[in-house]
């Protein structure tokens, strides 16, 4: 099964995540990107999933640190937020790979998912 990293600090939004895709991938969710970051250092993943808005490091700034040591690595952004320029600006670099308005569509995420991880 194709890992996925699940960034988040709202603990009800890691437990929804984890119950609509632990069928399909093996999550890991962590409640921080500095819990990202050091779970990276130890553990590969298939994709990132991040929430935008957190507290001491967005998830603007995450990928921004996850892509210092992995370009490839597909990083999906969560934002009620979605309109904002710096996230535009992001896509349209290729900093992230995609930005899903919250809340999300499990089915579209689903198949958003799949077509990142078969595209590797």
């Amino acid at each position: 099964m194709k890992k996925i990293l699940y960034v988040d600090d709202e603990e009800f939004n890691r437990y929804v995540f984890n119950e609509e895709f632990s069928d399909k991938f093996i999550v890991f969710s962590v409640s921080s990107g500095k819990n990202a970051l050091e779970l990276l250092q130890h553990e590969s993943v298939d994709i990132v999933v991040t929430d935008m808005k957190m507290p001491i490091m967005s998830g603007l700034e995450l990928i921004r640190e996850i892509r210092k040591f992995n370009s490839h690595i597909p990083c999906v952004m969560l934002s009620a937020l979605f309109h904002n320029k710096m996230i535009r600006e992001d896509i349209r670099s290729g900093v992230i790979t995609k930005c899903i308005e919250k809340p999300w569509d499990t089915e579209e995420l689903v198949e958003l998912l799949g077509d990142l991880i078969s595209k590797r």
